[in-house]
């Protein structure tokens, strides 16, 4: 791991280990390759980790093995499939900095499913990607962990995740332009 980023693998490894042993692996790296790890950052990713403790187990974690490994199979076929779609999304050049960001939510999210072992299930293991999905982005994951139905639409999940995006920049947008009311009627 000479000529590894720590601070990447530090970030990943507080988001979850799997993450960690994903990037010394396999270079697994969903941010940018000078990334630094500030307090804040620090501060924020062990933020996920209380909120995972608050995320109940989802329903379809109580059904047979079988039934639960289709359902993940497919929820990485479709993981595979939506982070390629934003990518190409991307790439045409008409990207918010927000929407930037939340592809690297996106690669995190398919990097924890494509780690699961489907050959031998482990409830917690599943548990603890559902739960780091969920903490990870509360508002974002509202799209992503639909995932797991079986009527899922990558084309309106991205559509969905981009209008998402935009809310979240004009919200933000609101907030700078009552602050400068603030300022003015003072």
């Amino acid at each position: 791991m000479s000529n590894k980023n720590f601070a990447v693998f530090n970030a990943l490894n507080l988001i979850n280990k799997k993450l960690g042993t994903s990037y010394e692996e396999n270079g697994f790296n969903p941010f940018s390759e000078n990334y630094d790890l500030s307090a804040t950052g620090v501060e924020s990713l062990l933020k996920i980790n209380q909120r995972k403790k608050f995320i109940e187990s989802p329903k379809f974690l109580e059904e047979c093995e079988s039934a639960l490994v289709k359902k993940l199979e497919l929820a990485q076929k479709r993981s595979e499939e939506f982070l390629q779609q934003f990518q190409d999304l991307l790439a045409k050049g008409n990207a918010s900095p927000k929407m930037l960001e939340e592809f690297i939510y996106l690669k995190i999210c398919t990097e924890l499913l494509k780690n699961i072992n489907l050959k031998n299930l482990n409830y917690e293991e599943i548990l603890d990607v559902i739960q780091t999905i969920y903490a990870m982005s509360a508002q974002y994951s509202v799209v992503f962990k639909r995932i797991f139905d079986k009527d899922f639409d990558v084309q309106l999940a991205i559509t969905d995740f981009v209008r998402l995006c935009k809310i979240t920049k004009t919200k933000k947008e609101i907030d700078k332009q009552s602050d400068l009311r603030t300022l003015v009627h003072r």
